[in-house]
């Protein structure tokens, strides 16, 4: 059997060598990592633990901060509440002392208007009248000068002027009582001793019997004569003590009528210190009724002096 060779193959004028260029390695030199690079190149396993590190730094920090701010804000809160319970304090007692004041102001009014009142039945001819009662108003006044808004001190320090002013011209007008009363005071005494001796004139005359001696007769004239000079000034003088007590009479009345309309100013201002007094102690409510009560208090009074002063005109000429 013939096997067919195959031919050698011949060579070609271009080989693998001649085909595939000749290559060159190229090196490439990359900067160095920089310090912080390090950092990032960290596994990331050990990212998980950093940044739990940062979250626990940042979370303690915050509380370390709310802490200390809500401390802050406790201790800002305690010395509030501390200045809060000081002013609170401070308050009470400036709201208590006006309170003691205002009521010891409203006491020493009335004991002054009841002294004035009563100046007719007091005899100050010979000795100074007895103010103890508007020394100690004017103690108050100078108390409530340190406690009181200073509008309430000037109208109370008002009312006090009025009041002394009031008062000295009281005395003033109680003269012409004073010197009736001393009048009538005077006669009584003559009176009562001229009624004495009449009664020793009726005794020696009853003790007198019937007899012709001439010296028994006389004296026993003597007698009957004197018990009619007694008897004759006895009826003068209780004719000149209801004089007297009708002037007396007269000049109470014109001082009650002083004393009334000097009293209704006062009231009015003494009205409006209750009124500033309220709002200083923090009393609510409407003063409006009570102003209109006080009108109808001062018609009242006035009311009553007329009555009085009446009785005085009816009285005064059935006096003795």
């Amino acid at each position: 059997m013939n096997v067919a060779t195959t031919p050698a193959p011949t060579a070609s004028p271009y080989s693998i060598s001649t085909i595939i260029p000749a290559t060159q390695a190229i090196t490439i030199q990359l900067p160095p990592k920089s310090q912080d690079d390090k950092y990032l190149g960290l596994e990331p396993a050990m990212w998980g633990a950093v940044l739990t590190g940062i979250a626990l730094i940042v979370t303690t920090a915050y509380q370390v901060w709310n802490t200390n701010k809500q401390l802050k804000e406790a201790r800002n809160a305690a010395a509030a509440q501390v200045e809060s319970d000081r002013e609170q304090a401070r308050l009470d007692r400036t709201l208590e002392s006006r309170k003691t004041l205002f009521d010891t102001f409203i006491d020493d009014f009335k004991k002054t208007a009841a002294l004035i009142g009563d100046l007719p039945n007091k005899d100050m001819t010979r000795a100074g009248p007895d103010i103890e009662e508007l020394s100690a108003m004017n103690a108050t006044v100078n108390k409530i000068w340190l406690w009181a808004e200073v509008e309430t001190v000037r109208q109370v320090r008002e009312l006090q002027a009025q009041i002394n002013e009031h008062f000295f011209q009281a005395l003033v007008q109680c003269q012409p009582i004073w010197l009736a009363k001393g009048r009538v005071a005077r006669i009584d005494a003559v009176i009562q001793r001229l009624e004495m001796e009449r009664e020793q004139y009726f005794a020696a005359a009853r003790s007198f019997v019937p007899h012709p001696d001439p010296i028994q007769e006389q004296r026993q004239r003597m007698v009957n004569d004197l018990l009619a000079n007694a008897t004759a000034g006895i009826n003068q003088g209780r004719s000149e003590r209801n004089d007297e007590l009708v002037e007396e009479g007269k000049v109470r009345r014109a001082y009650l009528t002083f004393v009334g309309e000097r009293s209704a100013e006062l009231m009015d201002r003494l009205a409006g210190i209750m009124t500033l007094a309220r709002k200083e102690l923090q009393v609510e409510g409407d003063t409006s009724v009570l102003d209109s009560q006080t009108a109808q208090f001062k018609q009242r009074v006035s009311a009553a002096i007329d009555k009085v002063q009446q009785a005085l005109a009816e009285d005064a000429p059935r006096a003795g």
